[in-house]
């Protein structure tokens, strides 16, 4: 069985005898927001991630580990122009980030709303994943640097969820 990110952080936390209460107050963040995390109400941040890593002493992949190897997902990420395909991203996104679902920070000349264009290729998974995500500015330099596989799983299961309701 898979293990989501939500239950990684709870498992942890009991497996240390630490209560949400001690674990937030080490966080330095509040109790209920680590409830959230762990309840996956709130999805933690990367910054809110390396300091959990820390303070149990494990890298950070452990939470973020999936069928293939973050290696590949983080190598296999481009950057892509219009195409047919990207018009169908365009439909699905809405005018909004994929990513943090917040409305694209402003609308082009052209009355498109302004969302930057990703492909997502990945080697490692059976299905041969090969899929256009439309993100915010933020997410796109986000996803450009930090390559978080945990953002490249959320945005290949939203494609797909919304291409198997489409």
């Amino acid at each position: 069985m898979k293990k989501c990110l939500n239950y990684k952080i709870r498992e942890i936390r009991v497996s240390n005898n630490l209560t949400i209460q001690q674990m937030a107050n080490s966080l330095e963040i509040a109790t209920s927001t680590l409830g959230m995390y762990e309840r996956g109400m709130r999805k933690p941040d990367i910054t809110v991630m390396a300091r959990i890593a820390k303070m149990f002493n494990v890298d950070i992949k452990y939470f973020y580990e999936e069928d293939f190897e973050i290696d590949d997902i983080a190598s296999n990420i481009e950057y892509l122009q219009d195409s047919k395909l990207v018009d169908e991203a365009r439909r699905r996104a809405n005018g909004f980030c994929e990513l943090c679902e917040a409305r694209a920070p402003f609308i082009l000349d052209n009355g498109e709303p302004y969302l930057e264009v990703f492909h997502i290729k990945l080697r490692g998974d059976s299905n041969g994943a090969n899929e256009i995500v439309l993100l915010c500015p933020n997410c796109n330099k986000k996803v450009e640097i930090i390559k978080n596989p945990g953002d490249i799983n959320y945005l290949l299961r939203k494609v797909r969820k919304n291409t198997k309701d489409g």
